[in-house]
């Protein structure tokens, strides 16, 4: 045994035909006591949220009789708690390597529609994915990215894995309370079936039809866009759609591309754009264009529904559809000079801002009456 780990070996709890499995990093004090993971005050946090959700995880037995009823199974990446319940110490020994194999074993065993990653080591371990430092794969970081994302799983194939926030981290930074609620409403969601059903959309880039396309784009109600600039007056491509199955993106590469683009702009479409004050200046700036009918923002509409909390357009991917964490494919681009990968990317941005867009709507009628008519928000 490692000098730096506890002897007390913490097993495993829950059914063994769960459709949910949680994985955290290891036991910490209360959990060595009682031999059960997650029944100290991380844990009674994230029973909380299930309940609140509908899954049961009753913890109230725990003190009297060591008991839990739960229709989760619950494990962690180590059933050995680290001295000083520092995760760090964990790593490279042998006890860290028999939990990962035991955790494999379990994934195969319980064969759960969805797995939640509980933090960094987890998001690591399960997934592969982690943050960056210097350029480099920093392991141990990355879960503010990958949180809310649907990944594949790379420890088993073919299983899917949700990220949040460790619940330690959640009582912590009180603040990210209501996200970690957010996040395991898609875990019980994410439960009802065991595949990755990502949003399917048609990718359209530069299409012969493109003038049949703009008549049908300048009659629509709605219209979401985006664009993504080499630099400073030079625009790449402007990506557009008028519903979520499809994003089309025309390039400087088309002779007819701007023209396209110009007219769309102009036409009488109510606008969605994510921070469209940058799109809607350069556009005028650089191409004289004007954008009629900017009718609907989702970064404006995240201070009022989320006013704490980043209005990115990743954070709010990750909040509102289920589109994994992508934006480190405009890196990739840029490494490759790939740029069929920019044009992905662009229209990702664009049908992300689409859904946000209109699920926002929703919450800002829920919260406040509000709702668009002709454009326009007005009170109920």
């Amino acid at each position: 045994m490692s000098d730096k780990v506890h002897t007390h070996y913490i097993p495993s709890h829950g059914p063994d035909d769960a459709s949910i499995m949680v994985v955290g990093e290891a036991g910490g004090t209360e959990e060595d006591e009682h031999s059960l993971p997650f029944v100290g005050r991380s844990g009674k946090l994230m029973s909380q949220h299930f309940e609140r959700h509908g899954v049961n995880r009753d913890l109230s037995e725990v003190e009297s009789y060591g008991t839990i009823e739960s229709d989760i199974f619950v494990t962690n990446l180590s059933k050995f708690r680290p001295h000083h319940n520092k995760f760090g110490h964990l790593i490279g020994t042998a006890e860290l390597d028999m939990g990962i194999a035991e955790l494999k074993e379990e994934i195969a065993s319980v064969d759960p529609n969805v797995i939640v990653a509980m933090g960094n080591w987890p998001l690591f371990f399960l997934t592969g994915k982690c943050g960056e430092k210097n350029g480099k794969p920093a392991p141990g970081t990355g879960i503010g990215k990958y949180r809310g994302s649907i990944l594949p799983c790379a420890l088993v194939e073919g299983k899917k894995v949700v990220a949040t926030h460790h619940p330690a981290y959640i009582l912590r930074n009180f603040l990210w309370h209501p996200i970690f609620d957010i996040d395991i409403a898609k875990v019980v969601r994410q439960s009802a079936f065991p595949d990755i059903q990502y949003p399917v959309f048609d990718v359209l880039i530069d299409p012969p039809n493109i003038w049949e396309l703009v008549d049908e784009l300048c009659d629509a109600e709605w219209l979401s866009f985006d664009i993504e600039t080499f630099s400073p007056g030079e625009m790449s491509c402007f990506g557009v759609t008028d519903r979520a199955d499809r994003a089309i993106v025309l390039t400087y590469q088309n002779p007819d591309g701007w023209e396209a683009a110009r007219r769309i702009c102009e036409s009488p479409a109510k606008k969605i754009a994510q921070y469209g004050t940058y799109d809607c200046r350069f556009l005028n700036h650089f191409f004289d264009w004007e954008i009629n009918n900017y009718a609907f923002d989702t970064y404006i509409a995240t201070a009022e529904i989320l006013p704490q909390f980043p209005r990115g357009l990743d954070f709010l991917t990750s909040i509102y559809t289920d589109l994994p964490y992508y934006k480190e494919e405009r890196k990739r681009w840029k490494k490759t000079m790939d740029l069929n990968l920019l044009w992905q990317y662009n229209a990702k941005d664009v049908v992300a801002t689409w859904i946000i867009a209109f699920e926002q709507m929703k919450d800002l009628e829920a919260l406040y009456g509000w709702r668009m008519e002709s454009g326009t928000l007005v009170s109920a």
